[in-house]
């Protein structure tokens, strides 16, 4: 089961360095009134401003971004001569920013992404080994039981024959057929058997 962690957690570092090539969503937002004495009439004293400019940031695999973005604003003077007063404006905006020497290029850029790819990889390889070695030991063991277990039923049955040998050797003795060193010659046999067993 911690084996089978690794591959997750390698999966989530190549997620965050997926992650750095997703598109952002910026915006920024400013206001400002200025007081300020004139000399004509012609210019106001008093402005109020608020802008704001929500945009999508996109970086490249070039080391570049594409940045677009739709700036609003609203300006107020106190300037009698002002034609639209609050004044609104709203624009789009398209900038491409692209080093050209330093950081220039897929292989300066993308080298995080891939080495993170590859231990991504080791860690799935390295997984796969190891649970294919214990799957290993545990075949091992089970046969290793089961062969036990056929040699405990074998060390039975030869336990079953000297008993049964000791059965015959008594019977023979009480018949006058056979001498007590055969009981005695039984009752090793069946010693030996216990000892296998044990």
């Amino acid at each position: 089961k911690v084996e089978l962690l690794s591959p997750a957690i390698a999966r989530e570092s190549l997620g965050a360095e997926e992650a750095r090539w997703e598109a952002l969503f910026v915006t920024s937002a400013d206001y400002s009134k200025t007081d300020t004495p004139t000399a004509s009439e012609l210019a106001g004293s008093q402005t109020n401003s608020f802008g704001i400019r929500p945009g999508v940031e996109l970086p490249l695999r070039t080391g570049g971004t594409v940045r677009v973005d739709v700036p609003f604003s609203r300006d107020e003077t106190d300037n009698e001569f002002s034609t639209l007063n609050p004044a609104y404006t709203s624009d789009a905006a398209l900038s491409l920013s692209q080093p050209l020497l330093r950081g220039f290029g897929t292989a300066a850029n993308a080298a995080q992404l891939r080495v993170a790819f590859y231990e991504y990889q080791q860690s799935q390889a390295r997984t796969k080994l190891e649970v294919i070695r214990v799957l290993a030991n545990v075949d091992r063991v089970y046969w290793r039981l089961y062969a036990a277990r056929e040699e405990l039923r074998v060390r039975v049955q030869e336990y079953e024959l000297a008993v049964e040998q000791l059965r015959r050797a008594r019977r023979q003795v009480e018949v006058g057929t056979a001498a007590k060193v055969e009981i005695v010659r039984a009752e090793s046999g069946v010693a030996d058997q216990v000892e296998a067993l044990i």
